[in-house]
């Protein structure tokens, strides 16, 4: 399979504004702030912003004629948590239905499930919230000056408000300019897939359903969200099945990416350093071992071997590419 001689046109990502850049650095202040406050019971009045509340809440699927259907039974919850200060943690609409209002009051409204929601076959989908809150507290903030910037950031050498801001608001410009160039990397591996005009060996795309599959359980066992016996029922070959079939598309693609970043590779007369092969490999390797996974060496180097055409690949159609 050969990739295409078509350059490759990408588009620059939109810079975050100065603005944008210090609400980013204020937010994070007033969120180390706001843990380091006291919540006290509210005995009277309503929510305000900045407030916290125990929220019981449901939701309905709303029919085409109006009347409320089943209760969504993976979206309900009891005793639930609510930050004002974080609206977006939850439904759309939900804090802002509550602010202003009272414990046990109760309020009603309708939504229709972002195109992004996690589970998929709500997407889409119209419905009706029913809340209401069972308490509120209030939280009293500590004054915000030089004495307090310890406290919210202890270890890192801040010793006033104002060069804490400055080295804030430095590190969101640097987060900022690794997001943009991680969008213009995405683009351009975007665009190789396409370039593999012949089909692609259906061994191979399973090959990398069963890696990326692996992949996974071996992130969620890093993180301790998965147990050794959960471990084993998710290694079923069945669900690795399933996993592949539901993603085939996508995995596709993956390997299209793969078998064009090689040919680029080979065709423009790219080099990587040999003894970053073996870094990586011997990385990889012991991750496994620390994990007790099993794995086949000869796959971990051409795993190694990828990752670093990859790098090459991208850093040669970065500055071959034309950015609009």
């Amino acid at each position: 399979a050969r990739a295409g001689n078509k350059a490759i046109r990408v588009k620059t990502p939109t810079p975050l504004t100065e603005a944008e850049l210090v609400e980013g650095a204020e937010a994070d202040i007033a969120a180390k702030r706001r843990e380091l406050g006291t919540l006290r019971v509210k005995g009277e009045g309503v929510l305000e912003q900045g407030d916290m509340a125990i929220t019981d809440f449901q939701t309905f699927h709303k029919m085409d004629d109006g009347t409320l259907g089943d209760a969504i039974m993976a979206v309900q919850g009891k005793a639930y948590n609510i930050e004002t200060d974080q609206a977006n943690t939850l439904l759309p609409g939900f804090v802002e239905g509550l602010l202003g209002k009272s414990v046990g009051e109760t309020i009603e409204y309708d939504i229709t499930f972002p195109e992004d929601w996690g589970q998929a076959n709500l997407r889409g989908k119209n419905a009706t919230v029913k809340a209401k809150m069972t308490e509120i507290f209030e939280r009293e903030l500590p004054e915000l000056d030089d004495d307090l910037v310890g406290r919210m950031f202890p270890g890192q050498g801040f010793t006033d408000l104002a060069g804490c801001r400055a080295a804030l608001l430095e590190a969101k410009t640097l987060e900022a300019a690794e997001r943009d160039e991680l969008d213009l990397q995405g683009q351009l591996l975007d665009a190789l897939a396409p370039m593999v005009v012949s089909g692609v060996p259906r061994t191979l795309v399973e090959q990398q359903g069963r890696e990326q599959y692996a992949g996974r359980l071996l992130e969620m066992q890093a993180a301790g969200t998965v147990g050794p016996e959960a471990l084993v029922q998710l290694s079923d070959p069945a669900l690795v099945n399933n996993y592949i079939a539901g993603k085939r598309e996508e995995i596709t693609a993956k390997v299209k990416q793969a078998l064009a970043v090689a040919d680029i590779f080979e065709r423009e007369g790219l080099t990587f350093d040999e003894a970053r092969l073996q870094q990586e490999c011997d990385n990889a390797e012991d991750e496994f071992r620390r994990f007790g996974q099993e794995y086949d060496p000869e796959r971990v180097r051409e795993q190694a071997l990828e990752l670093l055409q990859a790098e090459q690949v991208l850093a040669y159609l970065r500055e071959n590419a034309v950015v609009e």
